[in-house]
């Protein structure tokens, strides 16, 4: 048997190695997935988690209520009358789920903060009962736009409109730019997540690294674009837009939001 030879290992191999990474907090991307996550939200479909309790209301009625309420929000100069709108508004965001109510009463303190900075000169011009007053018909009319928002999806608002009889390219380029914003925004969080998963320890250049994804998210939107044309052109697109109407029956809830309006507009001319 010829004499085998065993080398040595180095040092440097022998010897355990604990390499902790310095953890980086609140990191630019992190926070912009968070801003995405909510993007993403506002275009899921919230048909599946609205109040197992009631019946799917209608969104045609809804909408008419919508804007009726904002009208009488607006021409209303009763301080009482704007108290019975509120209690109103608020015991309907009671009978939704606790996420969805949750998401509707967050948004409120934001919103009052936000009408208070722009009026906050009004309090050294004006009466301060009439700036308070305004304040409160502007949250409450944020509240209204704020639970229709909550309580219909995009597609809904859609099929409102075709109920309308806005025209076919209106729609169309309304539906188009939804869908292109959630698709972007599903690319853009992938990439964010794939960039954070890939990273080790604190990255210094993270401005840089989102102009590189906006970069390739431009691309990616310049090539879906021209796919886009290219099957609109070739499937003889000729500005009808046609899309699957699901039936939305009246309900009891549907006539109960509807008296209560009716009462609420003898109530306001009285």
């Amino acid at each position: 048997m010829k004499n085998q030879k065993y080398l040595n290992m180095p040092d440097w191999l022998s010897s355990p190695e604990n390499y902790s990474p310095v953890k980086q907090k609140n990191t630019f991307l992190q926070q912009n997935r968070g801003r995405l996550l909510n993007l993403l939200s506002l275009f899921s479909d919230k048909t599946e988690t609205t109040s197992q309790s009631l019946n799917r209301q209608n969104s045609f009625i809804q909408l008419l209520t919508t804007i009726t309420l904002i009208l009488l929000t607006s021409l209303s100069r009763d301080i009482s009358f704007i108290w019975i709108i509120y209690m109103y508004q608020f015991l309907q965001i009671a009978l939704l789920p606790k996420l969805n109510m949750l998401t509707i009463l967050k948004r409120i303190p934001i919103n009052l903060v936000f009408v208070l900075l722009f009026i906050l000169p009004s309090f050294f011009l004006t009466d301060a009962k009439t700036v308070i007053f305004f304040v409160l018909k502007t949250n409450l009319i944020l509240i209204i736009v704020s639970y229709f928002m909550n309580t219909n999806t995009f597609f809904d608002i859609i099929i409102v409109l075709k109920k309308c009889h806005f025209p076919d390219i209106i729609i169309f380029i309304i539906d188009i730019t939804i869908k292109y914003l959630k698709i972007l925004s599903e690319s853009l969080y992938a990439m964010t997540s794939a960039m954070e998963l890939r990273s080790v320890g604190v990255n210094r250049h993270q401005y840089q690294s989102l102009s590189n994804l906006f970069g390739s998210l431009y691309l990616k939107t310049k090539s879906t674009a021209l796919e886009m044309y290219g099957a609109m052109e070739a499937r003889g697109f000729t500005g009808d837009y046609h899309f699957t109407r699901t039936k939305q029956r009246l309900n009891l809830s549907d006539i109960t939001q509807t008296c209560i309006t009716i009462f609420l507009i003898t109530l306001f001319f009285n």
